[in-house]
C-alpha cells in the first residue's frame, strides 16, 4: 500500500510541478554504512569461533557498505541491503527525486531525494549517502 502511495505521490508531484530537470546534475559513487552490519546476535560458541576466524582470516565486509554508483547513460550500479553482488538499472531524474527502473521499466523499491551534488536521501528509510571522497576530489580537479 506504501508504495502505491509513493508512486501517486510522484505522480501528482510530478504532473504539477514544472521541474527543472538539469538544477543538479548528479553522477558518481555515493555510500552508505548499513545500520545492521555486525549486529547479528551470536551465541558464545559462535562469537569464539569468530575470534578464530578473525585470528587466522581476514574478513572482509564490503556488504556493510551500501553503495549506488550513477552512470552518464542513464544506468546506474547498486549494491544494498548486504548483498555483494550489483545490480544494473536504469535511473530517472524528476526535479529533487531519483527514481529506478528495472529491465522491464518497473519501478524498483529503492529511490532517493537530492540534496546537493554530494549528499542524497533515500526516501524508504530517510538515510544519508554520500558521494565517496575519491568521486569529490576528482570533481574539484576537473573544475579548478
Amino acid at each position: 500500500m506504501k508504495k502505491i502511495l509513493f508512486i501517486f505521490f510522484i505522480c501528482a508531484l510530478h504532473s504539477c510541478t514544472d521541474f527543472d530537470d538539469t538544477a543538479i546534475e548528479i553522477s558518481g559513487e555515493f555510500t552508505h554504512i548499513s545500520d545492521n552490519c555486525g549486529n547479528d546476535i551470536e551465541t558464545d560458541t559462535e562469537a569464539e569461533e569468530t575470534e578464530v576466524e578473525e585470528e587466522t582470516t581476514t574478513i572482509e565486509e564490503s556488504s556493510c557498505t551500501e553503495i549506488v554508483t550513477f552512470n552518464d547513460d542513464g544506468t546506474a550500479e547498486i549494491s544494498i541491503d548486504g548483498s555483494d553482488s550489483v545490480q544494473i538499472v536504469s535511473y530517472h531524474i524528476y526535479g529533487k527525486n531519483i527514481i529506478f527502473t528495472d529491465e522491464d521499466g518497473a519501478e524498483i523499491e529503492l529511490s532517493f531525494s537530492i540534496v546537493n551534488e554530494t549528499s542524497i536521501i533515500r526516501v524508504e528509510d530517510g538515510e544519508t549517502w554520500t558521494k565517496t571522497e575519491e568521486e569529490i576530489e576528482d570533481t574539484v580537479t576537473e573544475e579548478g
